[in-house]
């Protein structure tokens, strides 16, 4: 009731609407009667558990501090407002500035991180790093295998599953090196969440291009998002294709 009286009172916020004099005094009487029964009710019931008590020690550690905390958070919401500014004054925006834009002079991103996931999104993946960083910069292929196994034993793992996607990176690597490109790769093992930040990291790059692939549905619900999960785990910019 209390911050409902605060709000409806307010002019700044309510205009026209505002209660007058004679209903806000009502509406704070009312209030003010509320919170007294209910601190008696508070108080005789603490009371009552003091006398039936024979250890009242939890009582003080937790009953007491508790009603303490609301007290305080009480006192709070009833006169915060009225000893303070609640609106801000809206400061006008300012004026259009022209920007200035001036031409790289030097290549930028010069160690440009890429994830893979050998589906349809990697051409564009691809694509859009090669466009940022040219020939001059150096790329690093990422690929996490995610198999049970791969959780597990990690790199230790020798199935069909990471043999194909070790194949799968290499051919990437192979058709980029054939057009100038300098290429690394990485086949990571486990939680792209974990392994990916790792490799960036090791490889100390500039930038990491990933592709807005990942889970679904109830898998989704169960392992989280990669890309919310590497954004906070990097201190590098990232660009999602």
């Amino acid at each position: 009731m209390i911050p409902l009286i605060h709000f409806v009172s307010n002019k700044k916020k309510m205009g026209e609407f505002a209660i007058g004099t004679w209903l806000k005094v009502a509406a704070w009487l009312i209030a003010t009667t509320i919170v007294v029964l209910n601190a008696k009710l508070v108080f005789d019931q603490i009371l009552e558990w003091f006398s039936l008590a024979e250890n009242p020690v939890w009582l003080w550690l937790t009953v007491v501090p508790l009603t303490v905390a609301c007290a305080a958070l009480l006192f709070y919401i009833t006169f915060q407002p009225l000893l303070t500014k609640t609106v801000k004054d809206l400061k006008p925006a300012r004026h259009h500035q022209p920007v200035k834009y001036e031409p790289e002079t030097k290549l930028r991103y010069k160690r440009v991180a890429i994830t893979l996931d050998f589906s349809d999104v990697d051409q564009n993946v691809l694509d859009s790093a090669i466009a940022i960083g040219g020939t001059g910069a150096e790329y690093m292929l990422i690929h996490i295998v995610e198999t049970a196994g791969a959780l597990v034993m990690g790199q230790e793992i020798h199935d069909m599953e990471t043999t194909a996607d070790w194949d799968n990176l290499k051919r990437y690597a192979e058709d980029l090196r054939s057009q100038g490109y300098t290429v690394r790769v990485q086949l990571g093992f486990g939680s792209p969440k974990q392994r990916i930040p790792k490799i960036v990291h090791n490889f100390d790059a500039d930038l990491l291009v990933m592709g807005s692939h990942g889970h679904k549905m109830v898998k989704d619900l169960i392992l989280g998002t990669t890309i919310d999960a590497v954004r906070h785990a990097v201190n590098i910019p990232m660009l999602i294709v």
